[in-house]
Formats: structure tokens, C-alpha cells, sequence
């Protein structure tokens, strides 16, 4: 599958043992650890091998429809930057969630929010979704800029809800419904034949 839009720098992919190599390099990086996941659910230092167990979940989870992982990459040059993914699938409901990450190496270029953008194609269009939501540390106001600019409103925040490194930390809930979701491009999504 690809997801793409035409004016966009980047495009989503689906993962492959190719892009192991690429995944563990941009993950081992404190940086990028520290703002996504709460230390010890994320591995680091962060490995090939973990890299490939990832890659071999996140495939299992496609092929059964409970969870969507991608690689974003640069269109130009096929480069993979990081990962993005629909989580905690709610077909019920129609309710999912978002995450995502950026190498540092790669951060302030916008590729995150064009990532976002194309998941939320897939959200909203292909899966059906009514609301899509997604959690961000208190202190990642790089990642909170990025949802809000993309109309994301703020519902609160979950006070203590992770350990984190040392202490706990508060997480911001915000979501997206459907009746406000405006893409900027459209949208395309390509399956593999």
C-alpha cells in the first residue's frame, strides 16, 4: 500500500526487512525515545533486531486489520525518515489512534505533519473512522504544534499518566473527528497489486 498526496515531500509506505537498517538508525536516538514513548515500551538503544520484530509485528497487524504501520518517506529519494501508525482500532465505535515518529535528523522539515496528514486519509476515508485521536507528553510541544496545526482540538490532559525516565509525566489527549477533518491535498491511496 501507498499513501500519497501530490504536492507532499513525503509519502507512507508499507514496511519491508529492507528498511530495517534505516529504522534502527533513526531510532537509537535518546532524542526521539524521550519524546514518544515512555522509557522501557520502546527499546533503546535501539537495534536491527528490534527493528525487524517490529517490522514482523507491524506486518501480521496489516495483514489482520488491528493496527497500520508505515514507513514515511522523502518521495524524491525513497529514504525512510520514520514511522507512522493507526493504533487501538475501535471499528465499533469507529474510533482509532494515532502515533508517529520523525528522526531527529530530519526534524523541522514538516515531514511529521505531512505523515499525519496522509494517516488521516486512511483514517478517516479508507477505515471509516469518526474520531482520531492521539497522546503527546506535556513536554513535547513540537509534536503538540504539529496536531494542533492540523486542527487537532485539545481534551484534557492525564495527569501522572506515565512513568517516565524517573518521575511521572502528564499526557495531552487530542483528537480529530471526522465532521472536521478539511485535507489541505488530496489524498491517495494506492494498494499493491
Amino acid at each position: 500500500m501507498l499513501v500519497t498526496s501530490k504536492n507532499f515531500k513525503v509519502s507512507l509506505r508499507v514496511l519491508t526487512v529492507d528498511d530495517a537498517d534505516s529504522i534502527a538508525e533513526h531510532a537509537n536516538d535518546y532524542d526521539v525515545v524521550y519524546n514518544i514513548a515512555e522509557l522501557g515500551s520502546f527499546p533503546f538503544p535501539y537495534k536491527r533486531s528490534d527493528a525487524l520484530q517490529f517490522i514482523d509485528a507491524a506486518t501480521r497487524a496489516l495483514i489482520n486489520g488491528t493496527e497500520f504501520h508505515y514507513g514515511i518517506v522523502i518521495k524524491e529519494t525513497d529514504e525512510l525518515v520514520g514511522i507512522a501508525g493507526i493504533k487501538n482500532i475501535d471499528y465499533k465505535n469507529r474510533k482509532c489512534e494515532i502515533g508517529y515518529w520523525v528522526g531527529k535528523k530530519f526534524w523541522g522539515n514538516g515531514y511529521a505533519k505531512e505523515a499525519i496528514s496522509l494517516l488521516l486519509g486512511v483514517a478517516f476515508s479508507s477505515l471509516g473512522m469518526n474520531r482520531v485521536y492521539a497522546t503527546v507528553f506535556t513536554f513535547n510541544e513540537r509534536s503538540l504544534k504539529v496536531l494542533e496545526s492540523l486542527s487537532f482540538v485539545k481534551e484534557g490532559v492525564m495527569r501522572h499518566s506515565v512513568f517516565h525516565v524517573d518521575k511521572f509525566v502528564d499526557d495531552i489527549m487530542l483528537s480529530l473527528l471526522k465532521s472536521e477533518y478539511k485535507p489541505a491535498e488530496k489524498i491517495e491511496i494506492f494498494s499493491e497489486e
